[in-house]
């Protein structure tokens, strides 16, 4: 355990994120196609009180203020909107090259996607997320992390994640590669919609690609759940393997699709009469996405996990690059792997689980070696991963071994 991380992760603060939740639900609707300009109401007030905000922590810290305006198109209709980011610089030079994303969509909406008249406060879907986004952009902000960090909240999430494919385009065409991209999405409600409550963890997801289900983005779950447990012991990330909940679908989609490791953080228990809803009661029992809905207290423990993930990869070593395995048909399994450059660096680790094991279940050191030979162990049967280390004990993400070609 890192005591600077231990000491982030504290200062996470249940009633910042209560108090962001209200404010942005105060705007009346934060509907992509909402009327502008206003002070009070819409998605470009919301824009202009969030700028506002990084801004607040850039003056008290080392952020940058990005906002990245695009034009929304959908279903006919124009909007001008924008993505409002900051960023964090990386202070070692072998890794501030390396970005780290965390994410939400600060745009809401009722049962209509298109409508920007009538009431959408989003107070779950998704000013939950943007306050876990916010919080950790304040606590970070003060900190040297060796890698960069980007803090963006999307707009046009709602009607086809148009702010996330406009800044996954954006970064590719400026040679932007995102090592990791954390999305939180309707992440503060602890009861589900038949009653029931969950307050004891939180929902991952991940999508397998095409690797027999072992891709990156699967890999940056599993770090999520390794970190959470040792930051935030007795909160639950429970490792859902598929892209995102059915016939759903989030602002990190793109990022996956582009190749960049991406994952979904949602509440363990759902209640579908606080999401996509207009403002009414039926039969006795209330709709709407309200922020009364939100319980700060858990969402807190989201922020830490986002949090203590976020700052274990900044911190750590670059993933080690073109990690292969050799040894088919053999019973001699042979991993060989590109080192890193990092002053730090102190090695490697092998990791080893039966295809059928959800988590890994052997670590061996190998020092500063770059191949391995495992005997006895057939590599039909196993997964192999390997990691970086350095001198104080972060780790990087797992890299799959792939077959190379014999």
């Amino acid at each position: 355990m890192d005591p600077r991380i231990q000491e982030m992760v504290g200062e996470v603060s249940a009633a910042n994120l209560k108090s962001r939740v209200d404010l942005l639900s105060r705007f009346g609707t934060r509907n992509t196609f909402s009327p502008a300009p206003s002070d009070r109401r819409g998605i470009d007030a919301a824009r202009r009180f969030l700028q506002a905000e990084f801004e607040l922590y850039a003056s008290e810290g080392r952020l940058t203020l990005v906002v990245d305006p695009f034009r929304a198109e959908a279903n006919g209709r124009t909007a001008d909107v924008a993505n409002v980011a900051a960023r964090l610089p990386g202070c070692q030079v072998q890794s501030a090259e390396r970005t780290y994303v965390i994410g939400a969509h600060y745009d809401s909406r009722n049962a209509d996607r298109y409508d920007g008249e009538r009431d959408a406060p989003g107070a779950n879907d998704d000013a939950s997320g943007c306050a876990v986004v916010l919080e950790l952009a304040r606590i970070l902000s003060r900190r040297e992390l060796e890698a960069s960090v980007v803090f963006v909240l999307f707009a046009g999430e709602e009607q086809g994640l148009l702010g996330s494919r406009h800044w996954v385009a954006g970064a590719r065409g400026r040679g932007v590669f995102v090592d990791a991209m954390l999305n939180n999405d309707i992440v503060g409600n602890v009861q589900g919609g038949n009653g029931a409550t969950d307050a004891a963890g939180v929902r991952l997801f991940s999508d397998g690609g095409d690797a027999d289900g072992e891709s990156p983005s699967r890999q940056l779950a599993r770090y999520a759940r390794e970190v959470a447990k040792i930051y935030v012991p007795g909160f639950d990330v429970r490792l859902v393997f598929r892209r995102d909940r059915l016939g759903r679908g989030g602002d990190h989609l793109p990022f996956h699709e582009a190749g960049y490791p991406s994952v979904r953080f949602t509440e363990a228990l759902e209640d579908y009469s606080r999401q996509h809803q207009d403002m009414k009661e039926w039969q006795g029992r209330p709709y709407g996405d309200l922020p009364e809905w939100v319980d700060s207290e858990y969402l807190a423990k989201v922020a830490k996990v986002n949090l203590a993930t976020i700052a274990s990869l900044a911190l750590a070593p670059a993933p080690p690059r073109e990690v292969e395995l050799r040894g088919a048909r053999s019973h001699v399994t042979k991993l060989a792997w590109m080192g890193g450059t990092e002053p730090d660096l102190a090695g490697y680790e092998v990791l080893v689980r039966a295809t059928t094991a959800p988590e890994w279940e052997r670590t061996i050191e190998v020092g500063k070696a770059t191949e391995y030979a495992i005997a006895g162990l057939a590599p039909d049967d196993s997964w192999f991963a390997v990691r970086s280390v350095d001198q104080h004990g972060h780790r990087s993400r797992a890299v799959i071994a792939m077959p190379k070609l014999e």
